[in-house]
């Protein structure tokens, strides 16, 4: 991953920490049960777009350099990946 993705990811990771940090003040603060599973809601949301952009990254980046030099162990990443994840 080049630096300004680096750059841009870590800044995502730390809003998401701030997001977890929340959470764990509302829980100490005994906040009203609905408010604690929105915020962590959203944390959920924000830990999947970053999965996502990191995905995106690495099929645009890795991926494609590894097809062109024919390096098939790329594909045999994304597999192992999509197998990870759960069904829809």
């Amino acid at each position: 991953m080049n630096k300004t993705k680096n750059k841009l990811i870590m800044q995502r990771i730390a809003s998401i920490q701030g997001h977890v940090n929340a959470v764990k003040t509302m829980i100490q603060d005994e906040r009203y049960c609905m408010d604690i599973l929105k915020q962590s809601y959203a944390v959920r949301k924000a830990l999947e777009k970053l999965e996502s952009k990191i995905l995106s990254d690495h099929l645009h980046s890795c991926v494609k350099t590894g097809i062109v030099n024919g390096d098939d162990s790329v594909l045999e990443e994304i597999s192992a990946l999509y197998e990870m994840f759960p069904k829809k």
